[in-house]
Order: C-alpha cells, then sequence, then structure tokens
C-alpha cells in the first residue's frame, strides 16, 4: 500500500469572540477620525453633501472588510477530480513528466503567447523541474517532489519573491476500465486581512486553471466524465 505522501499544512485556528471585539474596535477607531472630518465640511452645496456620505461610507466598508477577513480561511486547498478511460501506466508519463504540462495544462503558449519554459534536473520524475515565465502567467517554478508510478505524483510549486508555496499532488486509480485522476493543491496564507482578503482571488484562480488543466488532460486522452 502507497503511503500517503501529502504534505500537511497548518490548520486554522478557531475563531474566537475576539474576533467580534476587534472589529467593534476598528469601526469605532475609524470612526472617531473620520467625524472631525466630517463635522468640519461646510452644510452646503450637494456635492459637499455626497463628499460627507462618501466619507461616512469608507470607513465603514474598510470596518466591514476587516472584520470579514477575520472568519476567512488560513489556507487554501482546491481538489478536482477527471475520469479518464485510459489506464494509470497511460497517464501517468502526462503528469510525471513537466515537458508534458504544456500539452494540457494552462502553462502553454496558447493560453500566454509570451511564455517561456525552463526545465532543470532529471527528465521525470523527482527532482524533475519547469520554471515558466510570461506576462499574462507570469513567472513560477515547479519542483517534484515525488513520483511512485504509477499511482502519486506531488511536487512544490513556488513564485520569485513569495515565500509561501502551493504544495500539489496528483494520485492515480484505476477505475472502472480507466483513470480516477485527483488534483490537490493547498498552500497556507499569511495572517493578514490583506493576504486572507487576496485568498479568496487566489483560490478561484487555482480553481479555474486546475479545471482548465484537467479538460486539457481529457482532450489530450479522451474522457468520459469530469467532475469536482
Amino acid at each position: 500500500m502507497q503511503a500517503d505522501s501529502r504534505q500537511r499544512l497548518p490548520t486554522q485556528k478557531n475563531i474566537s469572540g475576539d474576533a467580534a471585539c476587534f472589529v467593534q474596535r476598528c469601526f469605532l477607531k475609524l470612526m472617531r477620525d473620520c467625524l472631525p472630518i466630517i463635522q468640519a465640511l461646510p452644510p452646503q452645496p450637494y456635492f459637499m453633501k455626497l463628499l460627507r456620505i462618501v466619507l461616512l461610507a469608507l470607513p465603514v466598508s474598510a470596518a466591514v472588510l476587516l472584520g470579514a477577513s477575520h472568519f476567512l480561511p488560513a489556507e487554501i486547498d482546491v481538489q478536482q477530480a477527471v475520469f479518464l478511460q485510459q489506464p494509470p501506466e497511460e497517464v501517468y508519463p502526462y503528469l510525471n513528466n513537466p515537458t508534458e504540462w504544456q500539452r494540457w495544462s494552462v502553462l502553454n503558449k496558447q493560453h500566454d503567447p509570451s511564455m517561456i519554459h525552463l526545465y532543470g534536473g532529471p527528465l521525470q520524475g523527482k527532482g524533475a523541474r519547469l520554471q515558466w515565465s510570461g506576462d499574462r502567467i507570469g513567472d513560477g517554478q515547479l519542483l517534484f517532489t515525488e513520483s511512485i508510478q504509477p499511482g502519486t505524483i506531488a511536487y512544490r510549486q513556488s513564485q520569485p519573491g513569495d515565500t509561501s508555496a502551493i504544495l500539489g499532488i496528483f494520485t492515480l486509480q484505476a477505475h472502472k476500465g480507466g483513470t480516477q485522476v485527483v488534483w490537490r493543491q493547498q498552500t497556507a496564507l499569511r495572517q493578514t486581512p490583506l493576504a486572507k482578503l487576496q485568498g479568496v482571488l487566489q483560490k478561484y484562480k487555482m480553481r479555474t486553471e486546475a479545471e482548465k488543466g484537467l479538460q486539457g488532460l481529457q482532450k489530450l486522452l479522451g474522457v468520459r466524465k469530469l467532475k469536482s
């Protein structure tokens, strides 16, 4: 039996009543800072009234966003699955060889015509490395950290200047004459309100790119059913 190779990420701390108190304190502080400005404005004309409304709405909106961030998860966990007609032995090479990724993933010139690929380490398996750079997709690196043929491929994806990394794993299981491919990606977020809010967009991007990648794998190898 193959060991579970998924790398564990820190679990999110339970949310306590302190979060509500923190939000309340932030809201009151913002109101105290803005009220003198609002009160100092002349009572006329119309655009001054509108300005007052805007100045009042800004701290309220900021307090709401700041408070909402405390209820957002501290990590991103995205999982997608696809059923392919081919056995695991035929699917595995397309995932285990980084030079094959541009044939099915979003890391290709159709998605980003300016993309450049660089490869390092062994041709496939543990230690194989893929680097890319593109105007649309950005810069990044993917390093295979584990490869157990034909069932498991794990990797670490990172970007320049970013201390966090995406830990990804493909699990291939023989199922009803084909292969069930499960693609899971995890990354921890910095414990700041802004990082958690950005995490919402990052999760959407990761899920969208994973869906497009599995659809590309479907198109390349043939498919019966896609599910997430």
